[in-house]
């Protein structure tokens, strides 16, 4: 019996059974990440310049409960880091504690994802086993100008191929591929291309809160402009493959600690999180450049780069249901400590809604100033550099 389970802060859980064979089921859970609905309606975008360099001190908490066991194995993420084209983050320290020590731990790459599977031998029965996993991250975000490129482009390295896949999740109808055309006009520069549709989804597409779990599938946000984070990197990425130009969705974290943009004598400030949270899970865009690499889009504020508050996690093809923590059981029946059986294929998150708690202490040196605006997007204010 396998069943995935995830952990983390401010969750919404769904379960979903999927036959796996004659005698298994998986029960995948989704991550629904919620990110910033915005600042203030403003007209175009402020071209950004200076430097952003943050340390960030995350510790995430999370459960399940075991029910009977012989065996029981816990995958969860690694922290790797990432660098793309302005935006660097390493990680100098990781740690995961346990209320039930397990007997070992294995390093593993599961399907392109680091985790660290630890495994219990008979466990006790019927007991919740709590992790923290705390994380000590370095992230920088450069803001200078990169060189764009020709479109349409000539040439896709085949390790960047698999980001210009039309997914399930990301397939247009032909008349949203025609509109996308439209939107892209006769440009020559894939930079000028790739700011179109973001100009785009940045004018057309509102935050909506209610949309928390779906649907987020680009089509669907085409059609009815409505969306949370998964829905604005869904329907980009669907946007710009159809376009022909590669784009790779990043899962990770965003704090809820504002950052401060000076622009002569007045002050922004862009805050990703709710006030009080620490931070929540959130989904951005890597956007491929030949001769420049990927260069980071989050398509509900930013342009070709993604500040300090962003804590990346893990890439994917696609916005559909990334898995980030999962349990491996042999159970002998019987039922886990809120009632269910074990083997369901479906733990249980504890508490039941998965809105478990995070705590983030972040350092900053930000150097960042408005140098100019273009009025190139209606009704709200991006930011580039």
């Amino acid at each position: 019996m396998i069943g995935r389970c995830l952990w983390g802060a401010a969750l919404t859980l769904t379960m979903l059974l999927v036959p796996a064979g004659p005698r298994a089921q998986v029960g995948a859970v989704r991550v629904i990440a919620e990110g910033a609905p915005g600042l203030a309606a403003g007209n175009g975008t402020e071209m950004l310049r200076g430097g952003l360099h943050s340390s960030l001190s995350l510790t995430l908490h999370g459960a399940f409960s075991v029910g009977h066991a012989r065996t029981l194995s816990w995958d969860l993420l690694r922290a790797s880091g990432m660098t793309v084209g302005g935006y660097s983050e390493t990680v100098a320290s990781e740690h995961f504690a346990f209320s039930l020590s397990p007997q070992s731990s294995q390093d593993l790459n599961e399907d392109g994802v680091p985790v660290r599977r630890f495994t219990w031998t008979n466990p006790p029965a019927n007991t919740v086993i709590r992790v923290s996993v705390q994380r000590i991250l370095r992230v920088t975000s450069t803001l200078t100008m990169f060189h764009g490129g020709a479109y349409p482009l000539s040439s896709v390295p085949a390790d960047v191929q698999p980001y210009l896949q039309v997914t399930p999740s990301l397939r247009l109808s032909a008349s949203q591929i025609s509109m996308v055309r439209g939107i892209a006009g006769r440009q020559r520069s894939e930079r000028n291309v790739v700011n179109a549709v973001a100009n785009w989804v940045a004018s057309n597409v509102h935050y909506d809160s209610s949309l928390v779990g779906g649907p987020y599938n680009a089509s669907w946000v085409l059609s009815n402009r409505r969306a949370t984070c998964q829905g604005y990197a869904g329907v980009m990425a669907g946007m710009l493959r159809a376009l022909g130009i590669p784009a790779q969705v990043v899962y990770g974290w965003v704090s809820t600690t504002p950052l401060t943009i000076r622009s002569g004598s007045s002050v922004q400030t862009i805050q990703w999180a709710e006030s009080g949270t620490g931070g929540t899970f959130h989904d951005w865009l890597n956007v491929y450049f030949p001769g420049t690499g990927w260069v980071a889009y989050d398509p509900q504020l930013e342009k070709s780069f993604a500040d300090t508050r962003h804590y990346a996690l893990l890439t994917a093809v696609d916005a559909s249901d990334p898995i980030l923590g999962a349990y491996i059981a042999d159970p002998v029946g019987n039922q886990s400590v809120t009632g269910r059986p074990l083997a369901n294929g479906g733990p249980e998150a504890v508490p039941e809604d998965g809105s478990l708690p995070a705590q983030v202490h972040e350092n900053d040196s930000l150097q960042l100033h408005v140098s100019s605006i273009v009025h190139d997007v209606k009704a709200v204010t991006l930011f580039a550099r």
